[in-house]
């Protein structure tokens, strides 16, 4: 959501290393554009202690509650009741005009990696104070 609304991701560090301490230890930019209630909503949820991220008391009823969504009418999503702003108008099923050449020119590579390396021991989340789990209560 913070990158659609502010154009890029609220982490970007050319280094993994930076990236982790980032995340774990957030300051986050946010233009003057957008409103106070995006702020406080992000702020909310970019806290790197799961116990204290909004949603961690009342799950996902907390946060529909917050401020930020307070013009969504929830019960007409899931009535599926709301006309999307925009409706891709395509001739076939794997129809790509909406998708830009740049990533319809690109080679595809197999993301899975086979090798530990993603829980190696120098992975920075691991065993740090970062977390993304919510404990049952």
């Amino acid at each position: 959501m913070y990158e659609m609304i502010c154009g890029y991701p609220p982490f970007h560090e050319k280094s993994r290393e930076k990236l982790f301490q980032s995340i774990k230890n957030p300051y986050v930019y946010y233009p003057n554009d957008i409103s106070n209630e995006s702020i406080d909503f992000f702020k909310r949820i970019f806290v790197p202690d799961p116990k204290k991220r909004l949603g961690s008391k009342g799950g996902a009823l907390e946060i529909k509650e917050h401020i930020f969504f307070n013009n969504i009418n929830w019960d007409d999503i899931l009535d599926k009741k709301l006309k999307p702003p925009f409706m891709p108008r395509l001739t076939k099923p794997d129809d790509t005009k909406y998708i830009h050449s740049e990533f319809l020119d690109e080679h595809p590579t197999d993301s899975c990696q086979t090798t530990d390396s993603l829980l190696s021991k120098e992975d920075k989340f691991k065993g740090e104070s970062f977390d993304y789990n919510r404990e049952n209560s």
